[in-house]
């Protein structure tokens, strides 16, 4: 889901955090490298540099802190993001990490938005990157076009729109309603217009041919359903799985 695979080291010394952590990121299309002290953060780093390095602040030998100190006294890796983690932190804490150059916070339980607006904050592309996370739908939705219901099977979903499998796309621009049905049972009907086309004849070979469409002023209930839906798919097993609250669907 990733345009250019990106890494992120995830430095946490409590397995279950650092695990969750990694699958998360991973399902989402970045290449992770967990490290299990603030040593093996610095032995990554110097073997391949990192995009982004997320940092629990709870870190044994050295501690959060220390870690964060000795990655900005490397001058290579001075423009390197690195995000301190944990479940709070008080105000002397933030000041103490935001003096020895931390780039952000993120707070547990993690959730899918909050993780996202850190890397979107963070990761830098050479190209735009896409905003919104993206899930393999793999089911059949209805689409009304000129007055007339057509079922296409659609093959992604994220907030922003819809990927439909067709060997003949609508024309680009054209506007259509859409009825899809969610993982709750929740029927969704939504509108959107055609961004682009991938043809049969393209030679793409990461995507079926068919056609983006984006959806059009969604309403606040109706984006929550579809945040929950793409929230439930992507880390719903890992909520369910885990003994101590390190993700969250809500929050």
């Amino acid at each position: 889901m990733v345009d250019l695979q990106k890494k992120v080291i995830v430095a946490d010394d409590h397995v279950t955090s650092a695990m969750f952590q990694t699958i998360v990121l991973r399902r989402i299309g970045y290449e992770v490298l967990p490290a299990m002290d603030g040593f093996e953060v610095l032995q990554q780093m110097a073997a391949n540099t990192p995009d982004l390095v997320l940092i629990s602040s709870q870190l044994n030998d050295p501690g959060g802190l220390e870690t964060l100190k000795a990655i900005r006294g490397k001058e290579e890796f001075s423009d390197v993001p690195v995000v301190m983690v944990a479940e709070k932190f008080s105000d002397e804490a933030r000041r103490s990490y935001n003096k020895a150059g931390c780039s952000g916070f993120l707070t547990k339980p993690i959730t899918l938005k909050k993780l996202n607006i850190i890397l979107q904050q963070m990761v830098h592309y050479e190209r735009q990157s896409r905003q919104k996370l993206r899930i393999p739908f793999n089911k059949w939705v209805e689409v009304q076009f000129e007055g007339a219901w057509k079922k296409f099977f659609a093959l992604s979903l994220s907030e922003g729109g819809i990927y439909l499998r067709a060997s003949h796309p609508l024309p680009v621009k054209s506007e259509l309603a859409i009825r899809l049905e969610l993982i709750c049972g929740t029927v969704l009907e939504l509108t959107g217009t055609v961004l682009y086309h991938q043809d049969v004849y393209q030679a793409d070979p990461q995507k079926d041919p068919g056609m983006a469409v984006g959806f059009l002023e969604v309403g606040p209930a109706d984006l929550e359903a579809l945040n929950r839906h793409i929230a439930t798919i992507l880390i719903g097993d890992l909520v369910e799985d885990q003994d101590e609250k390190v993700l969250a669907i809500d929050g």
